[in-house]
């Protein structure tokens, strides 16, 4: 199964375009420009290095955020009409739980945190057991 994910939820965005958890190809960027005039070629060009085209991507994912409202609105609303267009699926994943399943202890507790501006932070915990995380603890601290 093919599929184009999206992070927008940060200054720094992320696309990728994996198949049968093998990641084809991957694009990180920090946006000087609006996100909204470089996410579409940001996609186009990660699908090109993939050797892979819109129409043979099986679904999508999409970072949900904590994150800019803004970057998130953009992410959402171009998956949504990438997906409208093809009639194909897509999962929206909380961004700090990709997070949290980055860390390669298989038993573990985990502390995500990412900016939140003005002196505050997102965070969450959670417990690692294998390839699973459990939520404990939403955290959003001043």
């Amino acid at each position: 199964m093919r599929i184009l994910s999206i992070d927008t939820s940060t200054k720094h965005f992320s696309l990728a375009v994996s198949e049968n958890e093998k990641v084809l190809s991957s694009k990180n960027l920090k946006s000087k420009k609006v996100l909204s005039s470089t996410i579409i070629p940001a996609i186009e060009q990660v699908l090109k290095k993939a050797g892979v085209t819109l129409s043979q991507i099986d679904g999508f994912a999409v970072g949900l955020g904590p994150g800019s409202f803004t970057g998130l609105r953009v992410g959402v609303s171009t998956v949504k009409g990438l997906a409208y267009a093809t009639n194909k699926p897509i999962v929206g994943i909380p961004s700090l739980d990709v997070l949290a399943l980055n860390i390669k202890r298989k038993n573990a507790q985990v502390c995500t945190i990412c900016d939140a501006k003005r002196n505050m932070v997102f965070g969450c915990v959670y417990d690692k057991e294998g390839l699973n995380i459990k939520k404990k603890n939403r955290l959003y601290v001043n």
